[in-house]
């Protein structure tokens, strides 16, 4: 049984990852987020994912979901990666994740919970 693959960045970068990885071989191209929930519906649609958001939170919060693919961008990051880890998902990001302090405490925070083998750095290019 193939895991259940999301996406927060709904953009072209993600789904040529997706694509260049061979993701949709292996996983299910189940639900996409975006902020805009019409762009959220056109990736869907475009891309053949199942589902779609219209926020980053209740895509977190879908609990069929195994992978997300988290290339946001870095000031807004670690906040999903954070929430996404503490629901025990499973996350691959680009570099880089921290962009501050408070965030390092997060990452400490995740480390010690032993959460953080559940992240996944990926170089994108």
């Amino acid at each position: 049984m193939k895991s259940n693959l999301a996406v927060l960045s709904s953009d072209n970068k993600t789904i040529q990852f997706i694509k260049n990885n061979n993701l949709e071989d292996l996983c299910n191209l189940y639900a996409n987020s975006s902020r805009n929930i019409e762009d959220a519906k056109s990736f869907s649609e475009n891309n053949g994912f199942e589902k779609y958001f219209g926020s980053y939170e209740d895509l977190v919060e879908d609990s069929n979901i195994e992978y997300i693919i988290n290339f946001l961008p870095t000031g807004i990051k670690f906040e999903y990666t954070y929430l996404a880890l503490k629901k025990n998902r499973k996350i691959i990001s680009n570099y880089p994740i921290i962009s501050n302090v408070n965030e390092l405490k997060g990452y400490q925070e995740l480390k010690d919970l032993g959460l953080m083998s559940n992240l996944f750095l990926v170089n994108d290019q």
